[in-house]
C-alpha cells in the first residue's frame, strides 16, 4: 500500500502545531480499531502475536513546488508474521518476540522519532490475531479451539455462550452436571492437573481450582499459538454437605483427606456443626455392592480420615441449637427467662454463666419496653439475687417492663378518653347553670 500523503498549505508554525495535535487525536479513528483491539490496548500484558495487525502513523514535512514545506501524514499497515521481525517503514527493524504491545509500541515509535525527531508518531493495534489451540485428554473429543492472546486456559475448556456461569462450575467443582453441560470436559476430567505444552517445548502443569479459589491467575495462563492442552483424569472427587460454609463437590489432591475437605475446601464448619456426628456414605469399588454408612467423630476429623473417590460426607448440626449442658448424666437443668424479651422460655443451664448470657439466648430485650437493662433474678427458692450473682439451675430471670414511654402509650388513650368525658360533663353543667 502506498503511503497516504495529505498536503497542507503553509499557514505558519501555529497551524502546523495544531495540525500535529489534530493528527495525533484522530489516528485511532482512522485505524478503525476493532472491539478486541480496544481491549488489547487497555490490557498492559497483551502479548504481540503472529497475525496481529497494527497501524503506524507519522507526519513529516514535505517540500511543495513553490519550495515551501508542509506536513503530510503517512499511514502504514503492519502485520506481524511468525518471525516476529517488524519492519518499521524504511527506518529499521524491531524484534517483537515475547514483547507486550506497550513494549513494541515504545520501540517502534523510538525508531521513527530517531529518523524524524519532530514527527507525530502513533503505533496502534487495530486487529488482534486469532489462533488455534489443541486440546486432548479427558475431553468429550480431541479438537482445536479458536483463541486469541487474552484467552485464558479456562476459556479454552468452555463452549462459548455461557461463559461466566460455566467457568464458575468448572473451576469450583460445585456441580458436575452444570460443568459438563457447558464445557468440553468429561465427568472424569481433573481441573487440578492440566498441562500446557508450548511450541517451544516448554511443558507446565496448572490447577484451575486454585486460580479461582485463591485468585492465583498464574494457574490460569493466557494461551499462545500452537499450545497443546492435555486434561488429566481425576483421582478422587468427593461431595460434602450439611453444616459447612461451602458445601459442594471437590477434587482432592494426593494426601488430602477429611480434615482438608472440611477445613480447606468447604470453608470449615458452621457455628452449630457437630463434629462428633459426621456421616460418610461410601460406595463400594465393585459394582452391585451396597453403599456403607459410617458415622465419624472429631477424632476421625483430627486424624484426617482417608477419603476415596465418590465419598459423600454430611456434617450434621446439633439437634438443639442450644444443646443442654448437664451437671450429671441423669439430669438436665434449665433457666427460665420471662418478661420484656423477644423469646421468653426455658433455656438449657450452662455453668458459670451470668444473666446476660440467658437474656441473649432469649433474643435480647425488647426496645421500648425495657429501660436500663432492668432485670429481677430469683433463685429456685424465690430468693432475690443481684446481677453479679452466678446463675444457678432453675433460676428465673424476669426482664422488667419499666419504660415510661411504653406505659404512656399503653394508658394514654384511656386517660385522654376519661379527661374528655370529664371536660364535657363540667362544660355541660356550666352551660345549664347559665
Amino acid at each position: 500500500m502506498k503511503p497516504i500523503s495529505l498536503p497542507v498549505k503553509p499557514l505558519g508554525l501555529g497551524f502546523m502545531v495544531l495540525w500535529s495535535v489534530f493528527t495525533a487525536a484522530s489516528l485511532p479513528a482512522q485505524a478503525a480499531i476493532s472491539a478486541r483491539g480496544l481491549l488489547a490496548i487497555a490490557t498492559p500484558d497483551y502479548r504481540v502475536t503472529a497475525g496481529d495487525v497494527y497501524n503506524l502513523s507519522y507526519s513529516i514535512n514535505t517540500a511543495s513546488s513553490s519550495g515551501a514545506s508542509s506536513p503530510s501524514l503517512t499511514e502504514i499497515p503492519i502485520v506481524i508474521d511468525a518471525t516476529y521481525r517488524v519492519r518499521v517503514a524504511n527506518f529499521g527493524i524491531a524484534n517483537a518476540e515475547g514483547k507486550t504491545y506497550q513494549q513494541l509500541k515504545r520501540q517502534v515509535e523510538a525508531i521513527v522519532l530517531e529518523a524524524y525527531p519532530l514527527s507525530s508518531v502513533q503505533f496502534t493495534l487495530t486487529n488482534p490475531a486469532t489462533f488455534n489451540v489443541y486440546i486432548k485428554g479427558e475431553v468429550v473429543s480431541a479438537r482445536t479451539m479458536e483463541a486469541w492472546a487474552l484467552s485464558r486456559l479456562s476459556d479454552i475448556l468452555l463452549i462459548s455462550g455461557q461463559g461466566t456461569a460455566a467457568q464458575a462450575a468448572i473451576v469450583s467443582g460445585e456441580s458436575a452436571a452444570a460443568a459438563t453441560s457447558t464445557s468440553v470436559l468429561t465427568d472424569y476430567a481433573s481441573i487440578r492437573d492440566v498441562t500446557v505444552l508450548s511450541v517451544s517445548g516448554v511443558k507446565k502443569t496448572y490447577d484451575l481450582f486454585m486460580a479461582t479459589r485463591t485468585g492465583d491467575f498464574s494457574q490460569n495462563p493466557y494461551m499462545r499459538p500452537g499450545d497443546i492442552v492435555t486434561v488429566s483424569r481425576l483421582s478422587r472427587k468427593v461431595t460434602i454437605n450439611g453444616a459447612v460454609e461451602r458445601p459442594g463437590t471437590y477434587q482432592l489432591l494426593d494426601g488430602e483427606n477429611l480434615k482438608d475437605l472440611i477445613a480447606n475446601y468447604a470453608g470449615g464448619c458452621t457455628l452449630f456443626a457437630d463434629k462428633n456426628n459426621i456421616e460418610l456414605v461410601r460406595y463400594p469399588q465393585s459394582q452391585g455392592g451396597q453403599s456403607d454408612l459410617v458415622t465419624l467423630g472429631e477424632t476421625d476429623y483430627e486424624s484426617n480420615y482417608e477419603m476415596v473417590d465418590h465419598d459423600m460426607v454430611t456434617v450434621r448440626p446439633f439437634t438443639n441449637m442450644y444443646p443442654a449442658i448437664t451437671i450429671n448424666p441423669s439430669s438436665t437443668y434449665y433457666v427460665t427467662v420471662a418478661g420484656a424479651v423477644r423469646a421468653p422460655g426455658r433455656y438449657p443451664y450452662a455453668p458459670n454463666r451470668n444473666w446476660q448470657y440467658y437474656i441473649a439466648l432469649a433474643g435480647g430485650f425488647i426496645k421500648g419496653q425495657n429501660a436500663f437493662q432492668a432485670v429481677v433474678i430469683n433463685d429456685l427458692d424465690g430468693k432475690k439475687m443481684n446481677k453479679k450473682s452466678v446463675i444457678l439451675p432453675e433460676t428465673i430471670i424476669t426482664a422488667s417492663t419499666n419504660d415510661l414511654i411504653y406505659y404512656w402509650n399503653q394508658y394514654a388513650p384511656v386517660v385522654t378518653t376519661v379527661l374528655t368525658i370529664m371536660t364535657t360533663f363540667f362544660s355541660l353543667q356550666a352551660y345549664l347553670r347559665n
